[in-house]
């Protein structure tokens, strides 16, 4: 990729890459954490169970917790799944370039 850049503009280009690569994961880390967030609080038990029975109320704390968990690795999966799709893509489309 950097080789479609001139050699004086080469430092421009490495920092670009760089600044865009820590803005993407501190991005993609907020999408992950908010999913797991919201999906588990959607699950959460009622506050009553938990003085009624604390030990069912533990349960289901925990099965929320991980199907908060579960859903940010399917949106992991599925993104990841669609970066090497377009890779494959981009790929084939080099070999029509030629």
């Amino acid at each position: 990729m950097m080789d479609a850049v001139k050699p004086s503009e080469m430092t421009h280009a490495s920092a670009l890459s760089n600044t865009l690569k820590q803005v993407a994961s501190a991005l993609i880390v907020a999408v992950f954490t908010s999913v797991t967030t919201k999906v588990s609080k959607d699950h959460l038990p009622s506050a009553q169970l938990k003085v009624e029975n604390p030990t069912l109320y533990l349960a289901k704390l925990i099965n929320a917790t991980i199907k908060g968990y579960s859903a940010s690795f399917l949106l992991a999966v599925v993104l990841g799944t669609i970066g090497v799709a377009f890779t494959l893509f981009l790929r084939n489309q080099e070999k029509f370039k030629k």
